[in-house]
């Protein structure tokens, strides 16, 4: 004999009919849908920093994202930074932040030279072009990472091992207001 009587059955599917419907609605009504790879999105902030006061508030702000085409270099960073030629260029991109001014200019590529060979690439750039570093580097086995700042910029440089795709990657970021 059933152990649950038949209205526990109607329930259930009462209750999946309107999940599913919900789930409709959802999609119909483009709640559910990714954003475009648009070149420019405007990405919400959960606060945001008064210039003036340099409290934090709760009111959403705007942070326009620039993708930039993988042959041009974003142009807040520094020119002489040193690149590896011949890259596969992973992530290129700007954001401004409208609110306080800040920029961040972003470069991630795919290197075919060790973590350490580029830990050091990358020291003597800093040493030789009169940066000064913010923090001791780090060092790891699968992580090297540099943050320095000169002239109003901050610089952070991070060397990675991805174990899924087996290949060492730089991300380098420039932040300047």
């Amino acid at each position: 004999m059933n152990k649950f009587p038949l209205k526990y059955y109607i329930v259930i599917l009462l209750a999946i009919a309107i999940l599913a419907g919900t789930f409709a609605l959802a999609v119909n009504r483009g709640w559910l849908k990714q954003p475009q790879n648009a070149q420019t999105e405007n990405l919400p902030s959960n606060s945001q920093q008064n210039k003036d006061s340099g409290q934090f508030s709760s009111e959403p702000s705007s942070l326009s994202v620039n993708n930039l085409d993988n042959a041009k270099l974003p142009a807040n960073m520094p020119a002489n930074l040193p690149w590896e030629k011949n890259a596969e260029i992973l992530q290129n991109y700007e954001v401004t932040n409208p609110v306080t001014g800040q920029r961040q200019s972003t470069r991630v590529y795919v290197s075919k030279k060790t973590l350490a060979e580029n830990l050091s690439v990358y020291k003597k750039y800093l040493e030789s072009n009169g940066w000064a570093q913010t923090a001791p580097p780090m060092d790891t086995d699968n992580l090297k990472a540099l943050s320095a700042d000169k002239n109003g910029g901050h610089l952070d440089i991070i060397i990675s091992y991805n174990t899924t795709t087996k290949q060492n990657t730089v991300n380098v970021s420039f932040t300047s207001k």
